[in-house]
């Protein structure tokens, strides 16, 4: 698992994403903001964020799709919802190979 400490924030809200910038900071982490998505695989590509933030009207219509295809470790993806007032939190941990055993144990990991 990669050990970084770098963030990057996107956002096109310009208040959000320096509101967000100043919280995360102060724990010590690297902050990189992007203003659009157009940009966001050069920046993952060079920073490797170990988290990502992302602003959207609300948590129910998020698609990470596009985002997922430009990454192949584990990271955190943290969604905010300007219109529903809440966060969602997705994890994409290290791919594996496409086994039985492999989606035995991912089926069964949290039920046991």
């Amino acid at each position: 698992m990669r050990e970084n400490r770098n963030i990057l924030i996107i956002s096109n809200r310009p208040l959000l994403r320096e509101g967000v910038k100043l919280i995360i900071k102060d724990i010590t982490f690297t902050v990189v903001i992007v203003s659009n998505e157009l940009s966001e695989s050069r920046f993952i590509s060079e920073y490797s964020p170990s988290v990502i933030v992302v602003d959207r009207p609300n948590t129910k219509d998020v698609k990470l799709d596009r985002l997922f295809r430009s990454i192949d470790y584990p990271v955190k993806v943290v969604v905010i919802g300007w219109d529903d007032d809440k966060i969602a939190i997705f994890s994409r941990t290290a791919l594996g190979k496409a086994t039985r055993e492999n989606l035995i144990e991912a089926i069964t990991e949290n039920f046991y």
